[in-house]
């Protein structure tokens, strides 16, 4: 019979200590936790954590936010998951992550921002997401994103701000709700962009002269669009 863990921090003890995924699984049971949020928040020394189970989780709120030294995530069961909002932010040694289940996801603000070294980011199904606030802001290596649904999205500000090296956006079924708000910063000091949905480019502040390197059909309706706005 399993030994139940009870708390937060002695799920968290165990793995400091090096429990490897085998011995976890087996011997404890903690398939009741529905919070994980918080549980290696700015833990800067660990490196790697065992596979979790997380068929129960619905919160992962800021849950490795922090962990400069996180270098790999194993495959994480997150088909329950609705929080994730800064689950990833500010891990630095992230250069990838595995296959994430996002389909019942509804907050991504902030979810891998600041991840200045993440190359690669998995498929994500992103068809309930409504925030999208800064999801990748300051992501300073990624240069395309996954194919991500907005068919629920309301907001994306700074969702990929300062993304340096990000040369395409692809994200698509925008829904209605996408313009009841300009999405401010949106694309900021992304100096690489080469593509972009159309409609985002209209729904955020974008100057084309730091946009050297858009698609020059974009920049035409682009700029198209902003003599036509000046003079209604």
């Amino acid at each position: 019979m399993k030994e139940k863990i009870y708390t937060k921090g002695e799920l968290k003890k165990l793995i400091i200590d090096g429990i490897s995924s085998e011995e976890l699984n087996s011997k404890y049971d903690y398939s009741h936790f529905v919070n994980m949020d918080y549980l290696f928040y700015m833990d800067s020394m660990i490196e790697s954590v065992p596979e979790l189970d997380m068929s129960n989780v619905t919160n992962m709120d800021s849950m490795f936010m922090g962990c400069s030294k996180l270098e790999s995530i194993k495959l994480l069961n997150t088909g329950k998951v609705k929080n994730m909002h800064s689950a990833f932010k500010h891990c630095n040694s992230l250069t990838e992550i595995s296959g994430l289940d996002t389909s019942n996801v509804t907050d991504m603000r902030g979810a891998f921002a600041q991840c200045e070294n993440l190359k690669k980011v998995p498929p994500l199904d992103t068809q309930n997401v409504i925030l999208f606030n800064e999801t990748f802001a300051e992501c300073a290596s990624l240069e395309e994103t996954p194919e991500l649904s907005a068919k629920s999205a309301e907001t994306f500000v700074s969702m990929f701000a300062f993304c340096l090296s990000l040369k395409k956006v692809n994200i698509k079924d925008f829904g209605k709700e996408l313009i009841k708000s300009r999405n401010n910063f949106l694309f900021y000091d992304c100096k690489n962009l080469e593509y972009a949905p159309l409609e985002l480019l209209m729904n955020t502040e974008l100057n084309l002269d730091q946009h050297p390197n858009l698609n020059p059909n974009l920049k035409a309706i682009l700029s198209f669009l902003k003599k036509f706005e000046e003079l209604v």
